[in-house]
């Protein structure tokens, strides 16, 4: 197999492990703590994605190099957008600021788990 058919699935997987396949009930849990069951319940639906999509014939390690560093990013991009609801709510800065800084704090995991 070569790199670009690998980096498709990778691609399609993860499109469908963050947007197409996860439950609005797990968005939400994820975003209620920093680590949780819903951000398992996430990287169980990364895995079978990927799993799904090369047909199991995957080594382990590739599929824990994936996996890992995602739920790192996710849990990172939950402490800091928790941080910054705090941190605007106290200055009283709006819903607007913190709606900005969400598409920064979206934008840059995806960013992160697309190079891993």
């Amino acid at each position: 197999m070569t790199g670009l058919p690998i980096l498709f699935k990778l691609l399609i997987a993860h499109f469908a492990g963050d947007f197409l396949l996860q439950p609005s009930r797990i968005v939400a849990g994820r975003n209620r703590s920093l680590f949780n069951q819903a951000l398992v319940y996430h990287l169980l639906i990364h895995l079978a994605c990927i799993l799904a999509l090369f047909r199991f014939d995957i080594h382990w390690f590739i599929v824990s190099v994936i996996v890992v560093p995602h739920g790192a990013i996710d849990i990172l991009k939950t402490g800091a957008e928790m941080r910054l609801k705090k941190k605007f709510s106290k200055e009283g800065s709006g819903e607007a600021q913190f709606q900005a800084w969400s598409i920064r704090t979206f934008a840059i995991p995806q960013v992160l788990d697309m190079a891993v």
